[in-house]
């Protein structure tokens, strides 16, 4: 069986290490994952490297907005007009801060803040079709 492996992000790009953790399963001990570990040698170099990171990292403007895909909470610090206007439009942004407002406020008289803890944590329908005691 093929299992999923998740690799570790590095300068921009997936890195897949040697240093891996299995992930198992609570219950039955069968292996569902492995996840790619960074060491603190591999940190040091990257650190060295810092001004080539950013570059790898850098995300043009224009599409910024769709390639963030659908986000609960989106800060933008920005005074160019056109791309505050990607952000207001997008269909994708559940709550906007508009300049450097804490991501995590919480302002009760707006309709979004009450209804973030909802989503955080959703209610679930449990039903059983046998007795949880016997």
């Amino acid at each position: 069986m093929n299992v999923p492996e998740i690799p570790a992000p590095r300068r921009g790009r997936p890195y897949e290490s040697l240093d891996k953790i299995e992930v198992r399963n609570h219950r039955t001990g069968d292996l569902i994952g492995t996840v790619s570990q960074v060491n603190a040698g591999i940190l040091r170099k990257d650190l060295r490297r810092m001004a080539e990171s950013r570059v790898a990292l850098e995300i043009p403007q224009d599409g910024m907005v769709e390639s963030i895909g659908p986000s609960l909470v989106v800060t933008a610090v920005t005074d160019d007009a056109a791309f505050r206007g990607q952000h207001l439009e997008s269909p994708l942004i559940e709550r906007l801060n508009l300049g450097p407002i804490p991501t995590m406020k919480v302002a009760w008289d707006q309709p979004h803040e009450g209804n973030m803890f909802v989503f955080l944590y959703k209610r679930r329908f449990i039903e059983m079709s046998i007795p949880l005691l016997s």
